[in-house]
């Protein structure tokens, strides 16, 4: 029999037996819920919610929603109420903020089996390291990132709101990830995290300092504090021999196409939450130094989202901070 599913692919149903954990129940965590119970897997959400969230309805533009019944567990409990939830599973999806990644496979590993795959989906570049570095040796990293869009309107209701690739791949390029995911692999993962941490450094502190949707930057008013956000990105990652117009048209492109998307950090920063800033500005502020390079827009962008500063404050010191630049000039 085929089955043919969310993720975009046909594929036979793989092992029964093996059971799949997701960790993480915000709107991407919920979205590949979605997708691999679409797949006919044997699939488990793991959350914090201290009540069960009982079923997920998935909603589409032009299309009826779609609910699923949910097997999940939560944080305190090792099963479910039916006691159907095994105690250790084969593969673990983490859907988790970058800063919680290490934190969550050291609360869960007594879930995992000791060859189980590790498939994260985070933000931003250093988590996934860390987690390599203490994972058990006989468990498998994957690395993954998407560009899928979906928006969370409840605990436990999503909305789609735009297609996206997907790849997965390892620090070791010759080992595929599991099936169905395979379809997905791809040897040049690092390049396409770098592709996504250079289009999150531009895009989600920029939005998240002056509170405003993705395809706000574009507007004249804010186009000449985008666009030297973007060059000092792009330029900076010619070290990583990356095309530097091509990256921008890539960057511009994506501020178009979901122009009227709040970014993860706008979210966060709204939500009085934690974002993932030291995961992505920080990460290239930090990179860049062992280079001898200053990255001064980036630096900026990371203090203002530290202090919570608002809009107009982080518009006037960016503002401040281009006037200097280009006298130095």
């Amino acid at each position: 029999m085929i089955y043919i599913g969310l993720l975009g692919l046909t594929t036979s149903p793989t092992n029964n037996k093996e059971s799949w954990l997701i960790i993480g129940a915000g709107a991407i965590g919920l979205l590949w819920y979605a997708k691999l119970t679409d797949l006919k897997l044997n699939v488990c959400l793991l959350h914090r919610r201290p009540t069960p969230l009982k079923h997920l309805t998935v909603e589409e533009d032009n299309q009826a929603a779609k609910g699923y019944p949910l097997c999940e567990l939560a944080q305190y409990q090792e099963a479910d109420s039916n006691n159907n939830v095994k105690k250790q599973f084969d593969h673990i999806v983490f859907c988790t903020k970058s800063f919680d990644l290490i934190n969550a496979y050291q609360t869960h590993k007594h879930r995992f089996s000791d060859t189980a795959n590790l498939i994260t989906l985070c933000n931003g570049m250093g988590a996934q390291q860390s987690l390599n570095r203490i994972k058990h040796a006989s468990q498998s990293l994957f690395v993954g990132t998407t560009s899928e869009g979906a928006l969370k309107l409840t605990d436990n209701k999503i909305k789609k709101t735009g297609p996206g690739q997907i790849y997965i791949g390892s620090f070791d390029s010759s080992r595929l990830p599991p099936a169905p995911l395979d379809h997905f692999f791809d040897k040049t993962i690092a390049e396409k995290l770098l592709t996504k941490l250079a289009i999150n450094a531009v895009i989600n502190p920029l939005t998240a300092c002056l509170k405003v949707t993705n395809g706000t930057l574009l507007n004249h008013d804010l186009a000449n504090l985008y666009q030297a956000c973007r060059d000092e990105v792009t330029h900076y990652f010619a070290t990583y021999d990356f095309d530097e117009k091509a990256l921008a048209l890539n960057i511009d492109l994506v501020a178009k196409n979901t122009a009227n998307n709040r970014s993860s950090m706008l979210q966060d920063v709204t939500g009085n939450k934690q974002t993932e800033i030291d995961y992505i500005s920080g990460y290239l502020i930090r990179d860049a130094a062992k280079k001898a390079i200053k990255l001064p827009i980036q630096t900026l962008l990371m203090d203002l989202i530290i202090k919570n500063a608002d809009a107009s404050t982080s518009q006037t010191a960016l503002l401040n901070l281009l006037t200097n630049l280009n006298q130095n000039n």
